[in-house]
């Protein structure tokens, strides 16, 4: 349970970036200002902004998931994504430059028409509402359990806080507070690490020993990457993420507004093709992160029972249902 410090810094946080995000957008003059940030956002802010847009709650908490349960097969799927944003960053920025639209759905209204626009923004719009909201429920769920909060009141907290800064800010707004937070997030992950590693015996040695010794429930091993099955009910293989997940990422990274107006603020196509692929080379080092992170909680709690027995007893504290099926 959470001290009055640590409300104290949760709404500090709240306030710095809010602030942050208000100061960011003053000085804007027009339409153009407030969706592409003036075109002048930094390369490498662009760049923080996506890979924190994609790492949101669910991702620091789903992600060290995947290896606590099982092993780090998940890493396939990052690395079609990565490989997808370098061909985004060569085939389609420029091009969305060169047409000087304000939206990728404008590019598609100058291609092709006013009717083949209106319908791709409005399954844009349709899709961001569900995606959105389930990450802001992951999110919740966060502060219900470590903030003893109600769901409607952590869910009203971080969305007004989010609309605040980002209607009034624009999307300059949006590009610096997402910078600080992706600094926030991978710190706390990688802090994580740190003590994870300092309480495992052997240090980092004696976990990857321990862990290349371990199996999973199928029978692998908790550090295997790499799957070359060609079983549709497998969700991690390697042909997975070189077709299925380079696929979703150049839709999502090449298509989809929310990810694409970072690299569309940038001043120049080439700025934008780098911001990218900044977000390429960061993703596979995070998703390690998070892997290795899952992978030292499951020796922290003593593996597969110890993890459901906590998973079990923070759920049910919480009213979160029974977690422990996922390691069956």
């Amino acid at each position: 349970m959470l001290t009055w410090l640590d409300y104290a810094v949760l709404l500090a946080y709240l306030a710095v970036i809010a602030t942050i995000g208000l100061a960011a957008g003053r000085g804007q003059r027009s339409t153009r200002d407030y969706f592409l940030a003036g075109k002048a956002a930094p390369w490498w802010a662009a760049g923080l902004s996506i890979v924190a847009t994609e790492a949101s709650a669910l991702t620091f908490i789903g992600a060290p998931t995947q290896s606590l349960r099982g092993d780090w097969t998940y890493l396939q799927l990052v690395l079609g994504s990565a490989l997808a944003r370098l061909a985004v960053a060569g085939l389609l920025i420029g091009a969305y430059y060169r047409a000087e639209v304000v939206t990728v759905y404008g590019y598609l209204g100058k291609r092709f028409g006013t009717g083949s626009r209106n319908l791709a923004a409005g399954l844009f719009f349709v899709g961001r509402l569900l995606g959105s909201g389930v990450r802001l429920y992951g999110a919740a769920i966060a502060l219900v359990i470590v903030a003893d909060l109600s769901f409607p009141l952590a869910i009203a907290g971080i969305a007004a806080v989010a609309a605040f800064y980002t209607i009034l800010g624009g999307l300059r707004s949006v590009i610096w507070t997402d910078t600080v937070q992706a600094v926030l997030l991978f710190g706390g992950a990688l802090l994580a690490l740190v003590f994870l590693l300092a309480e495992a015996e052997g240090g980092l040695g004696g976990a990857v020993e321990t862990l290349r010794a371990a199996t999973t429930a199928a029978g692998t091993s908790k550090l295997r990457v790499i799957d070359l099955s060609l079983d549709p009910r497998v969700a991690y293989t390697l042909f997975a993420g070189l077709i299925g997940s380079a696929f979703l990422t150049m839709s999502t990274h090449g298509t989809d507004q929310d990810m694409i107006q970072r690299s569309l603020a940038c001043r120049e196509a080439a700025d934008g093709r780098k911001s990218l692929i900044l977000s390429a080379v960061l993703v596979i080092p995070v998703a390690t992160l998070f892997l290795a992170v899952g992978s030292l909680l499951w020796l922290h709690y003593g593996g597969d029972a110890g993890a459901a027995a906590a998973a079990t007893e923070v759920a049910a504290a919480n009213g979160l249902g029974d977690p422990a099926r996922g390691f069956d």
